[in-house]
Order: C-alpha cells, then sequence, then structure tokens
C-alpha cells in the first residue's frame, strides 16, 4: 500500500549512520568502499512552520521571515517550486552542522559526498561539508536519492533548484552533476507526459 511505502522510505532516509561489512567475496562496487554514513536531511520550515507559504509572502511578492528558526534569506525562485521542496529551519542547518562535526570527531574522513537535488538535502550536505573546510571533498547531486515523485499530487509539478541556483548555495558541488539536474529535468518532463493517465 502507499502508506507502507511511505513509511520504508521514511526509515531508509531517516537512517543515520550505517557500515558496509560484506563477506561476500565477489567483485562488487561497495568492496571500495570502507564505511557509508547515510545522514538524513535536516528539519525543514514546512515541519515546523505548516503555513509558512501562506504568511511568509503574505506582504507581497517576496520572501519575509517571520519566526528567528526561518532563514532570513532562500533562493530566488517561484513560491511554489518551495511547497515539495523547502528550505532547512535554522535548527535544521545547525544540526547539519553538528553532524559535519560529530563526523570528523568520528575521526571520518568523507571523499565524496552525494546528495538529494532537492534543496534541503543540498543545504545539509553543503552545512556537513562546513566541518571540513577547507576541504578538496565534493557534493555530488544524485537525482536518484530524491523522494519517490509519486508522493507528490499529480497536479503539481516537483521543480527542483536550477544549477543557476544551486551554485550560490554551495560551492562544493561538482559541475558535471549540475548539467545531470538540466537533462534529467527534461526526461522526467518527457516521461511524465507519456505516461500520463
Amino acid at each position: 500500500s502507499l502508506d507502507d511505502q511511505r513509511e520504508c522510505t521514511s526509515q531508509i532516509t531517516s537512517a543515520s549512520i550505517v557500515s558496509l561489512n560484506q563477506k561476500d567475496t565477489s567483485f562488487h562496487w561497495w568492496h571500495f568502499i570502507d564505511d557509508l554514513l547515510l545522514v538524513s536531511h535536516g528539519e525543514t520550515i514546512a515541519e515546523v512552520f505548516p503555513q509558512w507559504l501562506r504568511l511568509a509572502w503574505k506582504r507581497g511578492h517576496y520572501y519575509h521571515a517571520y519566526d528567528l528558526n526561518m532563514p532570513s534569506l532562500i533562493p530566488n525562485r517561484p513560491m511554489e517550486h518551495f511547497r515539495y521542496d523547502p528550505p532547512l529551519s535554522e535548527h535544521g542547518y545547525l544540526s547539519a552542522e553538528v553532524a559535519g562535526h560529530s563526523i570528523k570527531v568520528a575521526r571520518y574522513e568523507p571523499f565524496q559526498i552525494y546528495s538529494s537535488p532537492e534543496l534541503r538535502c543540498v543545504q545539509t550536505a553543503s552545512a556537513i561539508i562546513q566541518a571540513f573546510a577547507p576541504t578538496t571533498i565534493q557534493i555530488c547531486i544524485e537525482p536518484s536519492l530524491a523522494d519517490w515523485v509519486q508522493f507528490t499530487p499529480q497536479d503539481i509539478s516537483k521543480q527542483w533548484l536550477s544549477p543557476q541556483q544551486v551554485y550560490p548555495l554551495c560551492t562544493f558541488i561538482l559541475p558535471p552533476y549540475l548539467l545531470m539536474i538540466v537533462a534529467l529535468a527534461v526526461f522526467t518532463t518527457r516521461l511524465s507526459r507519456e505516461f500520463a493517465v
């Protein structure tokens, strides 16, 4: 059922730390990985302020933070794009920074960070990587890590950040992945037209 799928997805995305320890001696990609850390995104504005879209744009066409737990600035994009892709709250961003420092204190040195293209995930990855600055670690935007699009209503098109919107948020992002976002957005649009019921 849809509820079971949501619960399964929730359990996967809320996993905190996983260590791969395979006994299989056959060749697999994970034999090159000592440890794999999974971190869920931080707290979003939508989780804390369910009516934030209505209230934050109350004074016109511009975002206006009305609580100290709301970021003072958010990416410049249409309001509707935030409905299913909200930014982190201030608490969420600080929690992600603490997660980054915890990873560093535990003496893990990531060589690569993969993130969903969703705003909350890019912000979380960016906050985590701040603990290792200055660094050569880069964030790879991986579209297959995004929420399953079937969870969003059919009449709403889920809009990820464009490369122009992502780069000012985080300069650690690997450039080829920015191009993949554009290509995938075009492919997803075509695919949804093909299978529209």
